[in-house]
């Protein structure tokens, strides 16, 4: 019954298509897979390129090309050695497009890196002293201990904080602070 429906309506939608008889388009004639093999076998031997007498080995080795071999191979990388420590080669290399970009970045950067590292550096330990210390001999620095500079830094705060740099108008401000019975915390909020 569906049937009969989905052919009504192909009839009604498209009535030249529904008049189209229905068969098979492709075929295959009888014993046709049965015989193609011999068929293949055939045409290739109907070739001539195919027959007996051409199946030797077409590739020819010329005469003592075995013996002379090895001195060859040494005088070619002899020849690659030579060629490649010459200057002229070495500089036609470095000054080829894709080197020389490279060579030009690398020199700039290595111009930034001794500028860098030829500042002063500046360290401020109080307001009152300032010591400018400007590494110049690398080696030197190198020389030195971790423990001595740890043990120098150590001494020099020592000092400092033993020292009293105070000016009067601090030393006013926290006698204020102290003979008010001012609250620290409320200054804090203050500010």
């Amino acid at each position: 019954m569906k049937e009969s429906s989905n052919s009504d309506e192909l009839k009604a939608m498209a009535p030249t298509l529904f008049s189209i008889e229905k068969k098979e388009a492709f075929t295959v004639p009888a014993g046709y897979f049965d015989s193609l093999p011999d068929k293949v076998m055939d045409k290739i031997a109907a070739d001539p390129l195919y027959s007996p007498s051409a199946q030797g080995n077409p590739f020819v080795v010329p005469e003592n090309y075995f013996e002379g071999l090895p001195l060859d191979i040494i005088k070619k990388v002899e020849a690659s050695q030579a060629k490649r420590f010459s200057l002229g080669g070495l500089l036609a290399q470095v000054l080829r497009p894709r080197y020389s970009m490279t060579l030009v970045t690398a020199c700039f950067a290595l111009l930034i890196c001794v500028r860098f590292f030829q500042k002063p550096v500046s360290m401020s330990i109080s307001e009152t002293a300032e010591v400018k210390v400007t590494i110049s001999d690398i080696e030197a620095v190198g020389d030195i201990d971790e423990s001595t500079l740890m043990d120098e830094i150590s001494e020099t705060s020592a000092a400092l904080l033993k020292t009293d740099n105070k000016s009067s108008s601090d030393k006013a401000m926290e006698d204020y602070i102290i003979n008010n019975n001012i609250d620290l915390a409320d200054i804090a909020k203050e500010l």
